[in-house]
């Protein structure tokens, strides 16, 4: 990290100090709602009526200050400054510098260390931090390195922000939300954690221009494919809770407006079951993400699409819907141009694939089957009931086990193709003793 030292000569009988130190003294003995909060208590308040009254008080002493710091020499007389956050910039220097000089005053109780704050902010040009991505349905016991720049960690071990307490404090294990959903009840134990450069972070608009938004695309995309591609190491549910990012620098956290933003995804379908699941294991963890990033790019696209489809197998509550995930998955996987006999294929395929002994081969090629026997009932009936049995090679078995082990078939195939690194060609595997 750069920065600019602060000027060591003295300022006590400066404007901006004296404006600066009347303007904490008055703000410090502010109260709101009776008995009240405090001013910064009053600005971190859930209820948006008393954080934006407190707001709004800060906001009046903050233009009064906009105003001295341009005539200050310590600082860039009207030249404009913004600072640059993960996903993009916000204007700081001199029309919104006020606030947040004056909310380091209150935090610290010290209006000459504020200022120096100020200085050393501007001076700074490049700063890292850490994208953190909370995840649902994953605990680790101590940080596993998955990639080189992407870790993942238990929660408890984040570095200190506004998001960490936010997610950290939430209150699960309680009723009252307007959706039903497993979720309220499973707090975010761990986190992906990818190191970030911010350059430049304090810079001029007239000459210099902010990064564009296509590095942080691609972590946010890198995150989320690694986040799909955990779901086969158990196999489990996992599911993106918040990202947010954090600087390195705490000091640097008060600078910019994005500092409080958190990203949310929005879920189509929410589990039905809890997602306590074992450890995740860390070998096999390392080794199936590390493939699969390194997958080209049409085996990777399909893939893609077979992970999507088992999470939202995994999810689903009724059996007819999990067979159609499945069978999404599958072809995803297995299938090719042609739409004929479709069936077929994913049955030999998936044998051939996955091996074993004859008794083995015969039970998954009857498992496909049955499953996607149980899918055209959904497709032509719109029913399925979970009661129903069927026979798997002489063995009398329910849908819903079927299903399951079709499941875990699945996540054997994915693991697999992840594994050998491609897709096979099909018009030679289908006649030829060797997968290609």
């Amino acid at each position: 990290m750069h920065e600019i030292q602060p000027e060591q000569n003295s300022h006590n009988d400066s404007p901006l100090l004296e404006e600066l130190t009347t303007a904490y003294k008055d703000l410090s003995t502010k109260r709101f709602v009776t008995g009240g909060l405090g001013l910064t208590d009053a600005l971190q308040c859930s209820d948006i009526r008393v954080s934006a009254l407190a707001y709004i008080e800060i906001d009046k002493f903050g233009r009064k200050l906009n105003e001295i710091i341009v005539k200050d020499g310590r600082f860039p007389g009207d030249s404009v400054r913004m600072v640059q956050g993960d996903g993009g910039a916000c204007g700081f220097y001199p029309q919104f510098v006020g606030v947040p000089l004056i909310r380091r005053t209150l935090q610290t109780g010290n209006p000459v260390e504020a200022i120096e704050w100020l200085q050393k902010v501007l001076g700074i040009t490049v700063a890292s931090g850490k994208v953190i991505h909370a995840l649902w349905g994953v605990s680790v016991e101590e940080e596993i390195q998955l990639t080189p720049n992407v870790k993942i960690v238990p929660i408890e071990l984040l570095p200190d922000s506004e998001q960490k307490q936010w997610i950290t404090g939430h209150s699960y294990f309680r009723s009252g939300s307007p959706v039903a959903s497993m979720l309220n009840f499973t707090p975010a134990k761990s986190a992906l954690v990818a190191d970030r450069r911010i350059e430049p972070f304090t810079f001029n608009p007239d000459s210099q221009s902010q990064n564009s938004n296509d590095e942080f695309e691609k972590m946010h995309e890198l995150l989320s494919d690694i986040t799909l591609v955990l779901s086969v190491v158990g196999p489990r549910v996992v599911l993106s809770s918040t990202q947010w990012f954090t600087f390195d620098d705490p000091d640097l956290e008060q600078a910019t407006m994005l500092s409080g933003q958190r990203r949310q995804p929005m879920l189509e379908i929410l589990p039905s079951h809890n997602l306590d699941y074992p450890m995740l294991d860390s070998v096999e963890a390392q080794e199936i993400v590390r493939a699969y990033l390194v997958l080209n790019g049409n085996a990777r696209s399909k893939v893609r699409v077979a992970l999507e489809r088992l999470s939202q197998a995994l999810r689903r509550r009724n059996v007819g819907d999990r067979s159609v995930e499945l069978s999404t998955a599958f072809e995803a996987l297995l299938g090719d141009n042609a739409t004929n006999e479709m069936t077929h294929k994913i049955k030999v395929r998936s044998v051939r694939l996955i091996g074993g002994n004859e008794v083995v081969r015969k039970r998954n090629a009857a498992i496909i089957n049955k499953a996607y026997s149980i899918r055209s009932k959904l497709v032509h009936t719109g029913h399925v009931s979970s009661n129903e049995i069927e026979s798997i090679c002489g063995e009398r078995m329910g849908v819903e086990a079927i299903i399951g082990e079709a499941l875990l078939m699945c996540v054997d195939l994915i693991k697999i193709i992840i594994r050998r690194g491609s897709i096979p060609d099909w018009s030679v595997f289908d006649i030829t003793e060797r997968a290609p």
